[in-house]
C-alpha cells in the first residue's frame, strides 16, 4: 500500500504542477481593467442592463447569444462591483469542472483498469490545466469558451448514462436540459441539441416518444434562438482556406511548442483520422459503450467547432487559427482522442506504459510554456493597462496606453471606449469605482489641502504631447513621501493651488534607489498632467 501511494505521489506531481501554476498565472496575470471586448460585452452590458432589465441579457454578442457568461457579468457587476476578479476565479473551476466530467468518462471507460484510468486522468489534467489557453483563463469575458464545450460535455454525459441505465429517467432530462443550455453559451453550442438527436438512433435506443419530445423542444429553442436575430455578415472564405484553418485549428498545440506549420497541419489531419477510426470502431462493434458515443460525438461537435470558426475567420489566413482562445477546444480534441484510444486498447498490457510515456512526455513538452505564467512580462502588462485605465480617468486620449486595454486604433473606437469609461465612472464601477482611480478622479480641479495632500520630494523628468489631445501630457518622473521617505501610490500634480493632473508610481528607479535609500527603489511614475498654469507644476500626495 505505501509502495502504490508513493508512486501515484509521483505520477500525480506533473499535474499538480500545471494546476498550481496555472492558479499562479491567473493571479500574476490578472488586471482589473477591461480589455477588448469586454468594453461592450461586459461593461456596456451591465450599465444596459441596469436600464433595460432582461432584454440586456437577451441581446447578441457578435454571432453569439452568451445570456450564461451574461449571468457571470452581472454577479460579478452587481455583487463584486464589476473588479474581475470573480470571473478569473469562474474560469478556473470551469477548467477544474472539465478535467471532473473527464475524469469521470476515463474512469467509466476503463473498466477494471485501474491505473490506466489515473494516468489518463494525469495526462488530461495536464492538457487542461495548459498555459497554452492563457487568453481564455486570464481574460474575464471568456468563460464563454469554457462553457461551450463544458454544458455540451455534459449532456453527452448525461444522455450515455440514461443509454446505460433506462430507469434513470431523470438523466434523459438533464441531458436535454443541458442541451439546450448549450445553445447560450456560444453559437456553436447550437450543435449539442443535434447530436443529442443523433445520439438516439445511432446508440439503437430510440423511441418514438423520446425523438418526437426532443425533436420539439430543439425546434422550440431554436426558433426563440433565432428571435430578433441580426446575422453578422463575415467576409467570405474560400474551400481551401477553410481547410487550411481547420488543420491548423485542430493542430495548433504543436505549432505553440515546435512552430512547425507542417506539423501543425499533420497533427489536424491525424485529429480527423482519429475521429473516422473511432466511428467506424462504433458501427463494426469494437465499443458499445454510451460514453464512448459520447466521447465521439464530442469530438465531432469540436470539429464542427473548427469549421464554423474557419468560415467566419478563414479569410484572415491560417494564422487566425493560432489565437490563444481556440487553444481549448483543441486540447479538449486530444483528451478526447486519448481517451477513446486508451478505451478500445485497455486490455492490451502496453497501454498503461505508453500512457505513462505519454504523461511524461507531454509535460516536457509544454513545460517551458507553463513557466511563461511566471513570467516577469506580467507586471509590464498589469502597469500599461493601468495607466490606460488612469488616462481614462483624467480624460487624456493617450492612444499608446489605450490600445492596451483596446487594440483598435481608429478614432471613433477610442471615443467609444472614452464613452464607455465615463458612464463606468459616473456609477462608480469597475477599476474606475476603486482606489486610487476615483480619488484621481474626485480630486481633479480641486486644491490639495482639500484633498489632505502634502507637498512630495521628486522630479518631473519627461513630458510628452499626446497625438490628437491638446489638453494632456504624458509625463514621468519620480516621486516620494519628503516626511516617512516611502513611495506614494499616486502622485499629484499642483499649478495654481489646483489638481490639474495625476499619476500612478511602481517604475523602479534605480537611480534613485542608489541616491536616497531601497525604498525608492519603485519612485518612478507615470500619469497626465493638464496644461500648466504660470505657477508651473508642483508634486504632491498623501500626508
Amino acid at each position: 500500500m505505501k509502495k502504490y501511494s508513493v508512486r501515484t505521489m509521483i505520477w500525480t506531481a506533473p499535474v499538480l504542477f500545471f494546476v498550481l501554476t496555472t492558479i499562479v498565472g491567473a493571479y500574476r496575470w490578472f488586471s482589473p481593467v477591461p480589455f477588448w471586448d469586454m468594453w461592450d460585452g461586459y461593461v456596456t452590458f451591465n450599465l444596459n442592463a441596469e436600464s433595460t432589465g432582461i432584454s440586456a441579457f437577451l441581446q447578441q454578442a457578435n454571432e453569439h447569444r452568451i445570456i450564461l457568461s451574461k449571468i457571470l457579468f452581472w454577479v460579478d457587476w452587481t455583487i463584486f462591483g464589476g473588479f474581475n476578479a470573480f470571473l478569473i476565479v469562474v474560469n478556473l473551476l470551469l477548467l477544474a469542472m472539465l478535467w471532473s466530467a473527464l475524469v469521470h468518462i476515463a474512469y467509466s471507460l476503463m473498466g477494471a483498469s485501474r491505473s490506466l484510468a489515473f494516468y489518463c486522468s494525469v495526462l488530461i489534467g495536464i492538457l487542461c490545466f495548459s498555459w497554452l489557453q492563457a487568453e481564455n483563463i486570464t481574460w474575464g469575458y471568456q468563460s464563454q469558451f469554457f462553457l461551450a464545450y463544458l454544458v455540451p460535455l455534459l449532456a453527452l454525459i448525461a444522455m450515455a448514462q440514461w443509454l446505460k441505465h433506462p430507469r434513470k429517467e431523470w438523466c434523459f432530462w438533464l441531458s436535454v436540459l443541458l442541451g439546450e443550455a448549450s445553445t447560450i453559451t456560444m453559437a456553436n453550442g447550437l450543435l449539442a441539441p443535434f447530436l443529442l438527436i443523433a445520439m438516439l438512433p445511432i446508440s439503437g435506443q430510440s423511441t418514438k416518444k423520446r425523438m418526437i419530445a426532443l425533436v420539439a423542444i430543439t425546434a422550440i429553442t431554436l426558433t426563440l434562438w433565432q428571435h430578433n436575430y441580426i446575422p453578422k455578415p463575415h467576409p467570405h472564405a474560400s474551400a481551401t482556406q477553410i481547410a487550411h484553418f481547420v488543420l491548423m485549428f485542430l493542430g495548433a498545440p504543436s505549432m505553440w511548442i515546435f512552430h512547425s506549420e507542417p506539423l501543425a497541419l499533420v497533427l489536424g489531419v491525424s485529429v480527423i483520422a482519429s475521429g473516422v477510426f473511432f466511428v467506424m470502431a462504433w458501427f463494426s462493434g469494437k465499443s458499445r459503450e454510451p460514453l464512448f458515443l459520447a466521447l465521439i460525438l464530442f469530438l465531432a461537435y469540436i470539429g464542427a467547432a473548427s469549421v464554423g470558426a474557419a468560415m467566419g475567420r478563414g479569410f484572415a489566413g491560417a494564422g487566425a487559427a493560432l489565437a490563444g482562445r481556440y487553444e481549448t477546444p483543441a486540447l479538449l480534441a486530444f483528451a478526447s482522442i486519448i481517451m477513446s484510444f486508451a478505451h478500445l486498447y485497455r486490455d492490451s498490457e502496453a497501454m498503461a506504459g505508453g500512457m505513462r510515456t505519454l504523461c511524461v512526455t507531454t509535460s516536457v513538452m509544454l513545460f517551458g510554456f507553463q513557466l511563461t505564467t511566471l513570467n516577469i512580462s506580467s507586471e509590464a502588462q498589469r502597469w500599461n493597462r493601468m495607466q490606460a485605465a488612469l488616462a481614462l480617468t483624467v480624460g487624456a486620449t493617450d492612444k499608446e496606453m489605450i490600445s492596451t486595454v483596446y487594440p483598435e486604433d481608429e478614432q471613433w473606437r477610442i471615443d467609444r471606449v472614452r464613452s464607455i469609461a465615463e458612464r463606468t465612472i459616473k456609477v462608480k464601477k469597475s477599476v474606475f469605482g476603486r482606489e486610487p482611480l476615483q480619488s484621481i478622479r474626485n480630486g481633479l480641479g480641486k486644491s490639495p489641502e482639500s484633498m489632505g495632500l502634502k507637498t512630495c520630494q521628486g522630479s518631473l523628468d519627461v513630458i510628452t504631447p499626446l497625438d490628437g489631445d491638446a489638453r494632456h501630457f504624458r509625463v514621468q518622473g519620480w516621486a516620494i513621501n519628503a516626511a516617512t521617505k516611502k513611495v506614494p501610490r499616486v502622485v499629484y500634480f499642483v499649478s495654481d493651488d489646483v489638481i490639474t493632473g495625476a499619476a500612478l508610481t511602481g517604475a523602479s528607479r534605480p537611480d534613485v534607489e542608489n541616491a536616497i535609500g531601497r525604498d525608492a527603489a519603485l519612485s518612478g511614475f507615470q500619469g497626465y498632467i493638464g496644461q500648466p498654469r504660470k505657477d508651473g507644476v508642483s508634486l504632491a500626495c498623501s500626508a
